[in-house]
């Protein structure tokens, strides 16, 4: 947003602990953050269900692709999870609750919005795998794939989203925007004289 855009109660004053207009960009933010959560819970209990469907070979133990998705699914989910609680505890802080230490949260989320990566290739691989060795058309091979699209679901509406101490993600606080458009006056001054 631009400066123009925020209304003047919005900008909070020098010293105030509230940050209004994080607050209420934040809001929309949390939510995609809750429904990621939501989402990466329903690929655990798919993945859950795609276990306890997983047919049996006779002297198969096939199965081992489907739990290592079900544990990408757990992992994905905590992943999510995790995240989700730094953006409330930071969204606390902005509404005028307690102090926290934001940047020892925002590193720890941050790592494990890497980890999310690595975890939904897992998932991904391990669910093709498993889809494979059940059947392509079993009920498992499509319990595994449902859990498939909302692991990566979650990790895309939670898990890649790792705090950030400015704010949620496309907003630039108000003060930094205007040194940014001082700056450019004047390197613009600077040029013509």
């Amino acid at each position: 947003m631009l400066d123009e855009e925020y209304r003047p109660d919005q900008i909070a004053e020098y010293g105030r602990a509230v940050q209004d207009a994080a607050v209420d960009r934040m809001r929309p933010h949390l939510r995609l953050t809750r429904i990621g959560v939501a989402v990466a819970a329903v690929a655990v209990v798919l993945d859950i269900a795609a276990l306890i469907t997983f047919p049996v070979f006779a002297g198969g133990t096939g199965s081992a692709s489907a739990v290592v998705a079900l544990v990408a699914g757990i992992l994905l989910l905590a992943v999510a999870g995790w995240q989700l609680v730094c953006w409330q505890l930071a969204f606390a802080e902005w509404r005028g609750g307690p102090d926290r230490n934001l940047n020892q949260l925002a590193l720890i989320s941050y790592v494990a919005h890497w980890a999310s990566y690595a975890l939904a290739v897992v998932a991904l691989l391990s669910a093709m795998a498993a889809s494979r060795e059940s059947g392509w058309s079993s009920t498992s091979a499509v319990l595994t794939t449902l859990g498939l699209v909302c692991a990566i679901g979650g990790q895309v509406l939670a898990g890649v989203q790792y705090l950030r101490t400015a704010g949620p993600p496309g907003t630039i606080p108000a003060h930094m925007r205007r040194l940014i458009e001082r700056e450019r006056q004047r390197s613009g001054q600077g040029r013509r004289g």
